[in-house]
């Protein structure tokens, strides 16, 4: 039956026009919206970050109800001010006004409707979350991927936990001198506050596990102190690896009651004499340690009493040529005393791995940009401190997935390449289908298993540069003194 009437459309087929048209507009609709629930769906589960997908609603949610936190349908739930602050402390742009527009970009992405720009809102929703939240997820995720090694990343079976320390700068605040007050050897108004850091980092796997926030100055502030708050980080079974810092007797003691083991470095002030006690091998032997006297500065009466009056310890010595020529010589006490289980090889090679940490905190420090924080009140810097640290944990965790994909140590792969491939992943995923993010994220765990860090055995790295750079004068006197406004 024709449709047309003298060579026009009939009022039929003008009809069955504007329905196909109706019909086309609304496929087209369904289509986009498809592709934009598609997205949405792929952004509520990545918070906007790379992360997210490991700092789960439902983890956030369970940590919150443990610390007994109440909170309210807002703008800025936990979980988004979480992840806000993950992407601000590993932008290259980290400040509150910048993580402000990335949760804008998110509601709209999602749906929910723009929101203020200002940066009070997010500045408050960070102030109300407690710090014991933030320091909750850092350490249970560095723990439970720790727990997570399999036996060809441990150490002769065991969990290997190296322990040090550092120091952090901060803003120049009333608030934050009164609690990390500068070094002594500054002027006033010419320093920044500084704070210490000491972690527990994993060998196996390179997440910190725990971590104790103290200031520089004052009693109960050393890292030693520091370093006893995180044996409840400790399990039994567990190889504390350090430097000759933390061989004191009382310590040693303690954590061999907890079933802990160590392998420190022997401090030189320390008497040492190989032809004494049992010999188990070239430089190698057993020997009885004495308690020491009782230093109430160092120790109550009672801490000291539960002491064992002594302690066999294994000595080891051995001395080694650097890529220069020199000789040194390297002393270590451990509680590790059966020779053939645990052979002298292996436990120098073990204190050679105490290096990782050193190359951790300058990951963390430097490349995530760490060494000087940005908050300016002591609550908020202990905040900012534990989001690196959880940012940090969740790059580890992404490099023990592929690490684990691709058959290799998590201790040979790079983390900046892996800190710059997540990036990258972010960038690319964000417009991506369902199957097209599983299989960036996917390439991405290629990429970061292909960078592999190089045997450097010895390496030289004299602290000279080619490059000269100009350089404004330096301070002398505080900013607000009529000498300084005269320079």
């Amino acid at each position: 039956m024709s449709c047309t009437k003298n060579g026009n459309a009939s009022p039929r087929t003008r009809e069955c026009k504007r329905i196909n048209v109706r019909e086309l507009a609304r496929r087209a609709k369904r289509r986009a919206y498809q592709k934009v629930e598609a997205v949405r769906r792929h952004v509520a589960e990545q918070g906007g970050l790379p992360f997210a997908n490991l700092v789960a609603m439902e983890r956030i949610v369970t940590a919150l109800e443990d610390l007994g936190y109440a909170y309210r349908s807002r703008v800025y739930p936990p979980w988004v001010t979480l992840w806000a602050f993950l992407s601000q402390v590993t932008s290259p742009d980290s400040s509150c006004a910048a993580a402000v527009m990335r949760v804008i970009a998110y509601r709209i992405v999602t749906g929910q409707g723009r929101c203020s720009a200002s940066p009070s809102s997010y500045s408050a929703a960070r102030q109300r979350l407690p710090e014991a939240f933030y320091a909750r997820l850092a350490c249970d995720l560095g723990e439970e991927l720790d727990a997570l090694s399999p036996s060809p990343w441990l150490w002769l079976e065991r969990h290997v936990k190296i322990v040090d320390g550092t120091t952090l700068t901060m803003p120049d605040t009333e608030a934050n001198q009164a609690v990390y007050p500068q070094s002594s050897n500054q002027k006033a108004g010419l320093g920044f506050p500084i704070a210490r850091l000491t972690a527990l980092f994993s060998l196996s796997v390179g997440t910190i596990v725990d971590a104790e926030i103290t200031g520089t100055r004052g009693k109960k502030t050393g890292e030693i102190t520091a370093f006893r708050t995180l044996w409840r980080s400790l399990r039994a079974g567990d190889v504390v690896l350090g430097d000759c810092l933390y061989d004191g007797y009382s310590d040693i003691a303690q954590l061999h009651q907890r079933q802990v083991d160590v392998v420190f470095g022997m401090s030189q002030s320390r008497a040492r004499d190989f032809r004494r006690g049992t010999t188990l091998g070239p430089g190698d032997h057993l020997v009885e340690w004495s308690r020491p006297r009782f230093d109430k500065s160092r120790l109550d009466r009672e801490t000291w009493d539960a002491l064992p009056p002594t302690m066999l310890m294994r000595e080891l010595t051995r001395t080694i040529t650097d890529a220069r020529g020199k000789r040194h010589t390297i002393t270590l006490v451990t509680t590790l005393l059966d020779a053939a289980k645990y052979p002298a090889d292996e436990i120098f090679k073990l204190f050679r791995g105490r290096w990782n940490c050193e190359l951790d905190l300058r990951s963390v420090k430097t490349l995530m940009g760490l060494a000087h924080l940005s908050c300016e009140s002591p609550e908020m810097i202990r905040k900012e401190i534990w989001t690196y640290l959880l940012a940090y944990n969740l790059l580890r965790w992404h490099m023990a997935r592929a690490a684990d994909t691709y058959a290799v140590e998590p201790r040979k792969l790079s983390f900046n390449n892996a800190r710059q491939a997540m990036q990258t992943f972010t960038l690319s995923v964000l417009g991506a289908s369902a199957p097209q993010a599983e299989q960036l994220y996917e390439e991405t765990l290629h990429v970061i298993a292909s960078h592999r860090v190089g045997k450097r055995p010895g390496r030289i790295e004299p602290r000279k540069v080619k490059r000269r750079k100009s350089k404004y004068p330096y301070l002398t006197a505080p900013r607000s003194s009529p000498k300084s406004l005269a320079a």
